[in-house]
């Protein structure tokens, strides 16, 4: 850090002895503004950074996107460095803890058309990216064959969103198994190919990047400034950086920003905590995506807390959405005491059907799951807890009660009380007094919900009539239910070179980006659809990292002279002047859009002509004012004329700025 630091401070020395620089390669210096002077000073920016390492390739991140970038840069013959926050053994990310799932299709057509429904609405998804995702999907097989690794084999057509056209040509495939006791096999694959590189792939762990750098005339991103297992060196990167650390899913405050939920769980990788987004935000990248998550899933916390210390959620079957208890015989509810899912089937990875479209489940901050004393003896909640959950209930993790209103009360939701119908207020301000209420609490969600399973049918929701057991038994019991993402798409937009772009659409050149930092997916997401991107868009940056660069130029610096101007504002004192005859005076009054200035005009106490000079009201509801008031008042010789309805304030103004002129 000491180095790069010391770098900086000469380099702003240097620049703090020039008003202004001209960002140019090999040319003497600006021409505007000024003449330019004799003090000039030409160089590399690259050599101002006191380098510590260098390779072709600097890959962050150590998990599918960033070994299949770093295998793809190796085999285009780059040095690499593979670079990673976690330590040796937890590297992987939520690759390595996914179901291994490789999403394909096997016909184009219907790849294309299934991706646009699922990216429905959202306007950077553009024919030329999804033609990108659906090719670089489909070619997936051929290029881990290539690199030595088992061609992946399909296993089930399996659409996520079956009521979609194409989807009888979207499957999942899987390698096959590899000999590895984990049954990882997508990502020992990928780990194993790594290893069998280290002649070209150099991997240090407990490493995370901490900043890129840049040069600051060209935008070039130069290389990484790692922190190595606590010493700050700077990686000279001479092709490119690809970015692969991941999402934010276990950084709360970025969730908060960027999904307006107040709080979700990890899943997966507890390292993904947003330093890519960090980083590329430095550098000038713009986002895309950042509302875009794999969630919220419906699942339990973790008995133990992570190794960094955070909260991290299971990852199971059912915390895909699917009920909790064996048999069916739970609800979720809110602090309402009140249900808002339908708790069975697989809710797409977060996502539900709201009238048409698919978007991530709004869900409350608490949640609880009720079930009665049948349930608990099903079988434990999680593969952790005791058999019949009783430790658990011991130990206070599930609230036990003899009766719905005593478990309400443990839980401070109501059990069963009124909530006021939305009323439409009377006059438009006012609300109604005249207010109807609805039942609502634990007790009276109870009685709702074992009327369904006796009629068969869920009114509220819709459950499958498969899963609908009553709660019927004393005592009753409640565990507090938590949403948990799998990972975040959010992050640095970019192109189908995979290159990182800024806020103006313009390459960064040498930066890359890869898997799920900065996904291509907009909308709805489909399993194993980043799985699949790790593979396609890893191999895209990694090769296009690799490709030889030019040098950097050198830039030439010279100091100028600077010519200070006024310029006045739009609310400056100065009055614009205006010719006025025998009889004119001018008057200002206020409309929505600020003054309106009129000229009126008065012979022997007659007002002849009101011209309006200058106003900023919106166009489409003011004409009619613009247009009418002045004649009527010319026509009424008064100011005391009708408003034009629905211009009501333009109307008035205009009426004070006459007033105002007619008392001068």
């Amino acid at each position: 850090m000491k180095k790069l630091v010391s770098s900086l401070v000469a380099l702003t020395l240097l620049l703090a002895l020039l008003p202004a620089c001209k960002e140019a390669a090999q040319t003497p210096g600006p021409t505007a503004p000024g003449a330019p002077q004799e003090d000039s000073y030409t160089f590399s920016y690259a050599d101002t950074i006191a380098w510590d390492a260098e390779y072709d390739v600097v890959v962050v991140g150590f998990g599918g996107a960033g070994a299949t970038a770093s295998i793809a840069a190796s085999e285009a013959g780059a040095n690499v460095l593979l670079t990673e926050k976690a330590p040796q053994g937890e590297e992987g990310g939520n690759s390595k803890v996914c179901y291994q799932i490789i999403l394909n299709y096997t016909d184009y057509d219907d790849g294309v058309a299934y991706l646009k429904q699922e990216c429905e609405g959202y306007d950077n998804m553009t024919d030329e990216l999804i033609d990108f995702i659906v090719k670089g999907t489909m070619g997936n097989a051929d290029w881990l064959e290539s690199v030595g690794i088992q061609r992946p084999v399909t296993t089930m057509v399996a659409g996520e969103y079956p009521e979609f056209e194409g989807t009888q040509s979207v499957v999942f495939d899987f390698i096959p198994s590899t000999g590895a006791a984990s049954g990882k096999f997508y990502w020992d694959s990928l780990h194993t190919a790594v290893v069998d590189r280290k002649d070209n792939i150099d991997v240090w762990f407990e490493s995370p990047a901490q900043h890129l750098i840049q040069d600051p005339f060209t935008k070039t991103v130069l290389g990484v400034q790692i922190d190595r297992q606590g010493q700050t060196v700077n990686v000279r990167a001479k092709n490119g950086v690809v970015l692969a650390c991941g999402g934010f899913e276990n950084n709360e405050d970025m969730i908060e920003q960027f999904t307006q939920r107040e709080a979700c769980y990890p899943i997966g990788g507890l390292y993904n905590t947003g330093d890519g987004i960090n980083m590329a935000i430095e550098v000038g990248a713009d986002l895309w995506h950042m509302a875009a998550i794999s969630g919220p899933w419906l699942t339990l916390l973790n008995d133990a807390d992570a190794p960094d210390g955070s909260k991290q959620a299971w990852f199971n079957q059912p915390s895909m959405g699917m009920n909790l208890i064996p048999g069916g015989a739970s609800i979720y509810v809110g602090t309402d005491g009140m249900r808002f899912i339908p708790e069975s089937g697989i809710h797409r990875h977060g996502h539900i059907n709201h009238s048409g479209s698919f978007y991530s489940m709004v869900v409350p901050n608490t949640m609880y799951m009720i079930f009665d004393e049948t349930a608990r003896l099903a079988g434990p909640l999680m593969p952790t807890f005791s058999e019949d959950n009783s430790a658990e209930i011991e130990s206070g993790l599930i609230v036990k009660a003899d009766t719905l209103e005593e478990l309400a009360q443990k839980l401070g939701i109501p059990a069963d009380g009124r909530v006021p119908n939305l009323t439409q207020p009377t006059d438009g301000i006012t609300a109604s007094t005249d207010i109807t209420y609805r039942r609502s609490g634990l007790v009276y969600q109870v009685e709702l919900y074992n009327r369904y399973c006796k009629e068969g049918y869920d009114e509220q929701f819709g459950r499958d009539p498969k899963t609908l057991a009553p709660i019927a038994k004393a005592p009753y019991y409640a565990i507090q239910v938590v949403p948990a993402l799998v990972n975040t798409q959010g992050g640095p937009r970019r192109n189908t070179n995979c290159e990182i772009l800024d806020t103006e659409g313009n390459v960064i050149p040498h930066l890359y980006g890869a898997g799920e930092l900065g996904s291509m997916y907009g909308g709805a997401y489909t399993a194993g659809g980043n799985v699949a991107e790790t593979l396609f868009s890893g191999r895209t940056a990694g090769a296009n990292a690799a490709a030889p660069k030019s040098e950097v130029p050198a830039v030439t610096v010279s100091k100028v002279d600077s010519e200070l101007k006024e310029f006045p504002g739009a609310f400056s004192a100065a009055e614009e002047n205006v010719t006025l005859a025998e009889g004119e005076t001018i008057g200002v009054g206020t409309g929505m859009g600020g003054e309106i200035k009129v000229k009126v005009t008065r012979e022997d106490g007659v007002i002849t002509a009101v011209e309006i000079l200058d106003h900023h009201e919106t166009p489409s509801i003011s004409d009619p004012a613009i247009a009418q008031i002045p004649q009527a008042i010319v026509a009424a010789n008064s100011v005391e004329v009708d408003a034009v309805a629905g211009a009501t304030v333009t109307s008035d103004a205009i009426k004070q700025a006459v007033t105002a002129a007619l008392e001068k």
